[in-house]
């Protein structure tokens, strides 16, 4: 978003040191500064949608430099950059952010593991000169970073250097491709093309992830300095490649767009935003497209047609093997709120809570009978009964005394207990009505009992004795 557009008189050198992009939030957080035609805007996402995707709408006003005066908006969008493991180019990506690449995984890679399959001394010291460089790229000494990856490439008077890893001239690349904050000193766009294209030239055995995306910065490098037919080239290769890396797309469809049939540039716009629909509003807020919005606006309406259209018969197929017994209370509400046409993020966001809501598993319960049981049982009570006992002995003079004395002893009786089970039929059940856990069950009512030695009569770790609640259960 806020891409650079080439123009010879302002250069990239310019762009990224003026950083009309930033946006600053209160927290000092940055982020970035766009605008976008509001009757585009309206096609690619509601202001809740925005928001989801911390996208904050800042004012509306009038572009009287453009024909009509038409009606844009100034928005501030602040990318995720929690996730530290940065696993691939997303939707989000912008490359006044390229210092993000050093996040890729294989970028990240500990020097032990780097080192594991060395085949000389030579190429271990090189790898350790690219850890020191990585180091230095992370205290932001970017000018030692980019000695020490220069000396892990070509060597110095104590090593020979490595010539063919990637992750060196991937390095190199980023530095004099240069970023917001960078040492725009070092900022030399042909050099970075070169470096890119070497890093994807190593890459592309192993890893060919990588090689997409080094193409893909050879190509913005490229278009950077006013070589666009170049730039397309490496992008086509960067596609050829990983036809999965969106981003690819997206820059072909900006450096197409200007082109006298733009048919192939709305294709790859439609690829990307099929992918992830946030690549819309990223084209709505490029100045590349800014030149034809009457274009843009007619490929995004036709997109959010379909795409609602293909969503829609989806829900209809999907309704068709729906078993009654797993549909949950709010399906109902479910279906009704995206009844209706929507934005295209609105209708990615209901395309995943559709597939959410497929593969929940439902609770379903059905009693099948009650049972009212009779048990006889043998309990042991304490009981208090009278004993006879001498109080004095009978002489030749006198009757013998006695009293009654009360006692207690323990005695087993009978019991008959009634009580009522209800037993149940349970099961965990998908969206199709398949079981994925059944089992049958019987309801215990809860209540309170003593726990432990209540007659005195156990062992000694049946003490303290202690209550116990249950609930039914």
């Amino acid at each position: 978003m806020s891409y650079y557009v080439f123009n010879p008189d302002y250069t990239y050198h310019d762009y990224l040191k003026d950083k009309h992009f930033i946006a600053t939030a209160q927290d000092g957080s940055n982020g970035i500064m766009f605008e976008a035609a509001q009757s585009v805007l309206d096609l690619i996402a509601d202001p809740a949608s925005l928001k989801q995707n911390r996208v904050f709408i800042l004012e509306q006003l009038s572009r009287h430099d453009l024909e009509g005066s038409p009606l844009f908006a100034r928005l501030q969008y602040f990318p995720d950059n929690t996730d530290e493991s940065f696993p691939d180019m997303t939707a989000g990506f912008h490359w006044a952010w390229a210092d993000k690449l050093m996040r890729l995984g294989h970028m990240n890679e500990g020097l032990g593991v780097l080192t594991l399959n060395t085949d000389s001394p030579e190429q271990t010291l090189a790898f350790n000169h690219f850890d020191k460089a990585r180091n230095a790229f992370i205290h932001k000494d970017y000018r030692l970073a980019l000695a020490e990856a220069d000396i892990a490439i070509n060597g110095d008077q104590t090593s020979a250097g490595f010539r063919s890893e990637w992750r060196f001239y991937m390095l190199v690349g980023i530095l004099r491709l240069g970023f917001y904050n960078s040492d725009l000193e070092l900022v030399d766009l042909e050099l970075a093309e070169q470096a890119f294209v070497n890093a994807a030239l190593f890459a592309r055995a192993d890893f060919p992830v990588n090689c997409a995306i080094a193409y893909l910065a050879a190509a913005w490098s490229a278009y950077c300095s006013g070589r666009k037919a170049k730039a397309i080239g490496y992008a086509e290769k960067a596609l050829e490649v990983n036809p999965q890396l969106m981003e690819t797309h997206f820059l072909l469809a900006r450096f197409r767009i200007d082109d006298e049939v733009r048919e192939k540039a709305m294709g790859h716009l439609a690829d990307a935003i099929n992918r992830n629909s946030f690549y819309a509003l990223k084209a709505a807020a490029d100045s590349a497209f800014l030149p034809f919005q009457a274009d843009l606006e007619f490929a995004l309406n036709k997109l959010r047609h379909e795409m609602f259209e293909k969503f829609k018969a989806r829900i209809y197929n999907d309704m068709n093997i729906l078993s009654t017994q797993t549909v949950p209370a709010d399906l109902k509400t479910i279906i009704e709120k995206f009844s209706q046409e929507k934005s295209l993020l609105e209708v990615s966001n209901a395309e995943r809570e559709w597939d959410d809501f497929k593969v929940r598993a439902v609770f379903v319960s059905k009693e099948l009978e009650r049972m009212h049981i009779e048990h006889e049982s043998l309990i042991r009570v304490v009981e208090p009964y009278n004993e006879k006992v001498v109080v004095k002995p009978a002489t030749w003079l006198r009757k013998e005394e006695t009293k009654l004395i009360t006692k207690q002893r323990v005695v087993e009786r009978k019991k008959k207990s009634r009580y009522e089970i209800k037993q149940f039929r349970d099961a965990f059940m998908f969206f199709t009505g398949k079981v994925l856990i059944e089992y049958n069950m019987v309801l215990m009512e809860g209540g309170n009992f003593k726990m432990g030695d209540t007659l005195a009569l156990g062992r000694i770790d049946e003490k303290p004795i202690q209550t116990v609640q249950l609930r039914p259960y």
